[in-house]
């Protein structure tokens, strides 16, 4: 069966519209996720059998470079998909994955791979060999386990562990000189480790959700931040240095538990959003009205006293909910 055969065979098992890409002849491309819902794959709902005859047509389709089943429901992909030498990008997020199938070491030039929200509750060492990896997303999952193998990720760019079971930042991390963003979110961490600061090139970080009290000064090397995403922890203050800083242009500090902000702060001359909703100011901090850049600010739920001043340079200002 050719390639545009086994098109047409897809047509008829998924039923409804999916998108596909040809080149040269050869299907490179093949998205079974819904454009219109994120949690909603096309064959969601189809059963067993049916989902097993439409995995056996993609499985031909040995020219793929690009696959998306997210949100279908699948329990397994079976072991004939490591037929697909070719995949560069793989997405098998919220699936009901029980583990990595094995199959996928046989992709040996795999650089993008999403097994968010399924049901891991381990992480196998043969992820290591891709070599070429630059995202891997592994976020709202059970492990606990982070292997040290994992340092041989060379190349990564992104890395999401949001929502793991892990209960520190695993050391071989900040090995990952290429990073440009890191998520990490719902553990129980209290403070980052100040080897943040081996992350230069990162670009956005995203540490919400925990129980960080403080932060290392080294953060304030991370001259390349363009995103800083501190929302939900116990934080009292900020880096005395957070303005080095100076290509920041995404800040939310909400629900935190910060009173004042350091002197510094007025040298984030290209902030452009800034959230310090729900924190225990009593005054607006003096150093908002020098942020020339600022189009959106939040400062709701907090214990001011008295009236604010205006703040008329910014496009949106939110005081109260």
């Amino acid at each position: 069966m050719n390639d545009f055969d086994a098109i047409d065979l897809l047509k008829k098992k998924v039923g409804v519209p999916f998108h596909y890409r040809f080149e040269n002849e050869r299907c490179v491309e093949i998205d079974l996720a819904s454009q219109d819902h994120i949690f909603r794959g096309l064959v969601r709902h189809h059963t067993q059998r049916e989902k097993a005859e439409i995995l056996c047509a993609i499985a031909g389709l040995t020219y793929l470079q690009r696959l998306n089943l997210r949100s279908n429901m699948f329990q397994s992909i079976p072991d004939y998909f490591g037929n697909l030498t070719q995949l560069r990008y793989l997405d098998l997020s919220s699936n009901h994955l029980e583990k990595v199938p094995l199959w996928i070491q046989a992709i040996e030039d795999l650089e993008h791979l999403n097994l968010s929200a399924n049901e891991l509750n381990e992480l196998p060492s043969f992820l290591s060999k891709f070599h070429n990896l630059k995202t891997l997303r592994l976020h709202k999952n059970t492990f606990r386990v982070y292997p040290d193998e994992y340092g041989a990720f060379a190349k990564l760019e992104l890395l999401n562990l949001y929502s793991s079971r892990l209960k520190y930042i695993p050391s071989v991390i900040f090995g990952y000189s290429k990073l440009r963003v890191l998520a990490w979110g719902v553990t129980p961490i209290t403070e980052l480790p100040a080897e943040i600061e081996r992350l230069r090139e990162l670009e956005c970080l995203m540490v919400q959700c925990n129980s960080l009290s403080v932060l290392p000064e080294t953060l304030c090397g991370l001259t390349r931040l363009k995103g800083l995403i501190l929302l939900q922890n116990k934080l009292k203050e900020l880096p005395k240095d957070i303005g080095n800083l100076e290509h920041l242009e995404h800040m939310t500090l909400y629900q935190n538990e910060l009173a004042s902000l350091p002197a510094s702060f007025e040298n984030l001359k290209n902030l452009k959003k800034l959230n310090l909703a729900w924190n225990q100011f009593e005054e607006l901090p003096s150093v908002i009205t020098g942020l020339p850049k600022l189009e959106w600010f939040g400062f709701f739920y907090n214990p001011v006293r008295g009236d604010l001043p205006r703040l008329n340079h910014i496009n949106e200002v939110i005081l109260e909910k």
